[in-house]
């Protein structure tokens, strides 16, 4: 269904004028990444041929409390031709993709709602805007139509989706709305509330718009989606995992369906290829598994992602629906990462405190075993436990070795077991070192 996300209210008329969606954008559908808001305007402004250089300018801001009506039409007595302008904050709809808009206003009891009202896009408003000095009508957006009940429960839509669509595209703050009779030569009039009214009825903005996701965050290279660590420089695998987190600045009020593209390429830049996750509205992270046969042993990387959410929306013409994507920017290229697969040599085990298969030092007495690479370059750690005791670990020099110091408790055998762990995480096969050690008062 349709939902109305993104209520930014100024003042309580618009709690009312989120009902208004439904008749904005017709039967709902299943739409997808759709959001709507309802904001106040910024002020309003009256000018009379009465009173050609009479200004009336209303600000909403702060707090206005006011019960004037915004009168649109011609009276005969007094002969009198009056136009109304609001003022629409729509730079919080900047980049957005507006679907439908429209100015919502109520009407006063005694107004002729046979008449039929013009509305124009306007240049701004002022305090000093009057008869004489009117904005400049630019371009007629719609036409209402007259209407069988008026008052009623409901505002009157005054369709203006294009010049918002144009407003927010340019990235402009505000928008200047006009509001004058088809036929200002006869007379009918209508009196537009503007403020709060009965089960908070009021002026409004309403519109239906989707935005683009936010860049994909929490980005990682990983050997499996859900569990272990992020993978560094090095991965011990030819088909790692990419994983991104996806977000949209409308997921605030329903859940988005979100998908997310990746792209990788070797280190000159060149694509190698590119996969998009299955849409969902769960936070969980979004994950592919590059392809086997693309990376290469040895060979160094790099990848992007964006996120994508699917819009959906009635066709103007009521044929159906129209759809699309909208996108994020793309994240940057991230740090290259090189494949290394290859597991690392068993490694040396040495001690001239605890020879080998023999006794040596002393129970209580602090000796050291020495951990040697055995020929491999990239040796980061080694992981170690002696019989009965919780595994260990121990960084590796610069040259690949490591020192474990050991202080024997008992002069029954005893039996160190090494693994080495190089920069991807490969762990190499155990080696064991049995040993005991000489009883304490030993000369």
């Amino acid at each position: 269904m349709t939902l109305v996300k993104g209520l930014c209210s100024r003042s309580p008329a618009l709690l009312a004028i989120v009902i208004l969606t439904s008749a904005l954008v017709g039967t709902p559908g299943p739409a997808h990444a759709t959001g709507g808001s309802a904001t106040t305007p910024e002020s309003w402004a009256l000018v009379t041929s009465e009173h050609p250089d009479r200004a009336h300018h209303v600000k909403y801001e702060p707090v206005w409390d006011g019960d004037d009506d915004a009168v649109v039409g011609r009276t005969e007595q007094p002969e009198n031709i009056t136009r109304a302008f609001f003022q629409l904050k729509v730079s919080q709809l900047a980049g957005k993709r507006v679907f439908e808009a429209a100015l919502a206003l109520g009407i006063r009891d005694g107004s002729d709602c046979g008449t039929q009202i013009e509305v124009w896009e306007t240049t701004a408003i002022d305090p000093l805007t009057t008869w004489n000095r009117q904005p400049q009508w630019l371009r007629k957006l719609s036409t209402t139509t007259p209407r069988m009940t008026c008052p009623s429960i409901s505002p009157i839509l005054h369709i203006i989706t294009q010049a918002v669509q144009d407003a927010a595209a340019r990235g402009d703050e505000y928008l200047t709305i006009g509001l004058k009779s088809a036929d200002e030569s006869s007379p009918g009039r209508r009196l537009y509330r503007t403020a709060p009214y009965r089960g908070n009825r009021g002026p409004g903005l309403v519109t239906q718009y989707n935005t683009a996701p936010d860049v994909p965050s929490v980005l990682a290279v990983r050997s499996d989606c859900y569990t272990g660590p992020d993978a560094g420089r090095y991965v011990r695998t030819a088909i790692p995992v990419l994983r991104a987190t996806a977000t949209d600045p409308d997921s605030s009020t329903s859940g988005e369906p979100l998908r997310v593209r990746f792209e990788w390429a070797d280190r000159s830049g060149a694509k190698l290829g590119e996969a998009v996750t299955l849409e969902t509205q769960s936070s969980s992270p979004h994950c592919v598994t590059v392809p086997a046969g693309q990376l290469a042993e040895d060979g160094t990387y790099t990848w992007r992602a964006r996120a994508e959410n699917l819009w959906r929306t009635e066709n103007p013409d009521g044929a159906g629906w129209l759809e699309g994507w909208d996108y994020s920017a793309w994240t940057p290229w991230q740090p290259e990462f090189t494949v290394d697969t290859t597991r690392p040599s068993q490694p040396l085990v040495s001690s001239t405190d605890f020879p080998e298969g023999q006794a040596g030092g002393r129970v209580g007495v602090p000796g050291r075993f020495t951990l040697s690479p055995n020929g491999s370059q990239d040796v980061a750690m080694y992981v170690y436990s002696f019989s009965g005791g919780p595994a260990g670990r121990v960084q590796a020099d610069a040259d690949g070795s490591a020192v474990l110091a050991f202080t024997p408790k008992w002069t029954w055998p005893d039996k160190l077991t090494v693994e080495s762990i190089d920069r991807a995480g490969n762990r190499s096969s155990a080696t064991s070192y049995e040993f005991w050690a000489s009883p304490a008062d030993a000369r």
